[in-house]
C-alpha cells in the first residue's frame, strides 16, 4: 500500500479539515472498513474513498483519505517512509 499527500478539498459543503491522503496499490479485494480499521490507529478521519469503476463497479486500486487534523495525515507517511 502507498500513502502521499495530495492537495484537493475535502467533501461537497465542508471545509476540508486536512489534505487528503492518496492511498495507491490496492488490491481489488481491499474494502473501506479495512482501510478505516488500518488508518484509524493514526487518528480520526473525517472521510475516507475507495475510487471504483463506474461501469463494473470494481475498485480501481487508489483511494483517498481525509483525517480529522492534518497533523494525523503525517504519521501514515512517515512510517511507509521508514520500510
Amino acid at each position: 500500500m502507498e500513502a502521499r499527500a495530495m492537495q484537493g478539498a475535502g467533501p461537497i459543503g465542508e471545509r476540508p479539515l486536512a489534505p487528503p491522503l492518496y492511498i495507491g496499490n490496492l488490491d481489488e479485494n481491499v474494502h473501506e472498513e479495512q482501510l478505516f480499521s488500518h488508518f484509524s490507529k493514526y487518528g480520526p478521519i473525517h472521510s475516507l474513498n475507495i475510487v471504483k469503476d463506474s461501469s463494473t463497479n470494481r475498485s480501481r486500486g487508489f483511494g483517498y483519505i481525509n483525517f480529522m487534523n492534518a497533523k494525523d495525515g503525517n504519521s501514515p507517511l512517515s512510517n511507509s517512509l521508514k520500510r
